[in-house]
């Protein structure tokens, strides 16, 4: 049995959910800090590769996986003007994701693997608390009770004190300035990712039916830009551009 540590992460998105799991799973004491009221994830669908499916089955949610997410076969780009094949490349057709890599290939809608992620980490002991505003951190040069010198301030004078502090709460993170000792901002790509997501009778509706989705994903590339479509969450057609 190895030390067990008192860990406090800042985040409940997907990042600080799948630390809390690891940790608490190796018998460490977590503690999650989420700034929003509810414990949430917005978004649309993601892909979960074979090296992170081997992980999710080691944490003991294959079941759930499977449930809730699409095996693809395949992947279809077309011309973004005529809509003519370019190329295809197989993902789960014949397993070849399996029989390469050891694991399947899945889509899946980001608030199911979120769920997954949350009701695991609990179930292991993790404490997730909600509404907590992180203003400032501290490391303690003298005292500490049981060795814990890192210490979390809320914004609403709260403190909590750990072994180990782990920020998982994005890029507007208070523990940047804290490591780096300046503020830094997130700099704009020009890059921008618009999605959307359609029910099977909207599919119907807007005649869709015939495009390759059902297989798989499906690439419309452009000059500059593309469009990708797949099923999803509860058949629904997923859509990023």
């Amino acid at each position: 049995m190895g030390v067990s540590l008192d860990i406090i992460i800042v985040g409940a998105g997907l990042g600080g959910l799948a630390a809390a799991l690891a940790l608490s799973s190796q018998n460490h004491r977590v503690t999650v800090l989420e700034s929003s009221t509810r414990v949430g994830e917005i978004g649309a669908g993601i892909q979960v590769t074979p090296n992170f499916t081997r992980i999710l089955h080691r944490w003991g949610l294959s079941e759930p996986l499977a449930k809730y997410g699409v095996l693809p076969q395949m992947v279809t780009q077309l011309r973004w003007e005529n809509g003519k094949e370019l190329t295809h490349f197989s993902l789960n057709r014949d397993d070849q994701m399996e029989k390469a890599f050891g694991y399947p290939y899945y889509h899946i809608h980001r608030m199911d693997l979120h769920n997954m992620l949350l009701d695991k980490a609990r179930e292991n002991g993790a404490v997730i608390k909600t509404g907590c505003v992180v203003a400032e951190y501290a490391h303690l040069t003298e005292g500490g009770h049981n060795g814990m010198k890192e210490q979390v301030i809320l914004n609403d004078g709260r403190t909590f004190r750990a072994h180990l502090i782990i920020a998982a709460d994005g890029s507007k993170s208070a523990l940047n300035q804290f490591v780096t000792g300046a503020k830094t901002k997130a700099q704009p790509t020009g890059d921008s990712a618009y999605r959307a997501l359609l029910t099977r009778e909207q599919v119907q509706e807007l005649a869709l039916d015939s495009l390759p989705i059902e297989k798989g994903a499906t690439v419309w590339l452009g000059p500059d830009r593309h469009v990708v479509g797949w099923r999803g969450r509860r058949r629904k057609l997923e859509a990023a551009r």
